[in-house]
């Protein structure tokens, strides 16, 4: 599989378990950051798919923002959001994801044991050019699972009004 179809259908499958667009998009990103550099962790995704997808509480404590327990796909971005512009320092408990939260964060912040910090200043790192990417077959199956969910069902219903019509001519 090509990066491209494996972040492709990682956005897909995201907006199948319930995930919001943005953040969907975002963990398309990530998972083909996590394809390059921990392929072996590609067994996270499911889990990571697994929601709930509610917002992600956090509160500033002494110059620390502390985050509620959610999955990487909610907390990671309000991380990358909220540790940059507010704090130098954020706390959140570990997530059942830790290498598909370490793909996700930007370049330019740092990870340990349930704590992240701003490392320096720097801009996107851009992933790496890769050859085809290995996915189990069972990680492969979930994601079209979810992806399926984003599908209408066929119907008479849902066929009544698709296509051109009788013309077609924009």
């Amino acid at each position: 599989r090509s990066l491209n179809e494996l972040a492709q259908l990682a956005v897909k499958a995201a907006r199948g378990a319930g995930a919001p667009l943005g953040h969907a998009e975002e963990f398309g990103a990530a998972v083909a950051r996590l394809a390059v550099r921990e392929p072996e962790a590609l067994a996270e995704l499911p889990v990571a798919l697994g929601g709930p997808f509610a917002p992600v509480e956090a509160r500033e404590e002494g110059g620390m923002i502390r985050f509620s327990a959610a999955p990487a796909i909610m907390l990671a971005p309000a991380i990358c959001d909220a540790v940059p512009a507010e704090a130098a320092r954020a706390v959140f408990p570990a997530p059942g994801t830790p290498a598909l939260l370490r793909a996700w964060l930007c370049p330019s912040l740092c990870l340990t044991a349930g704590e992240v910090w701003v490392a320096e200043a720097g801009g996107e790192e851009p992933v790496a050019s890769a050859g085809p990417v290995d996915v189990p077959g069972d990680v492969w199956s979930a994601l079209e699972s979810y992806a399926a969910r984003t599908h209408v069902p066929a119907s008479a219903a849902s066929r009544l009004g698709a296509g051109a019509g009788l013309r077609d001519d924009d």
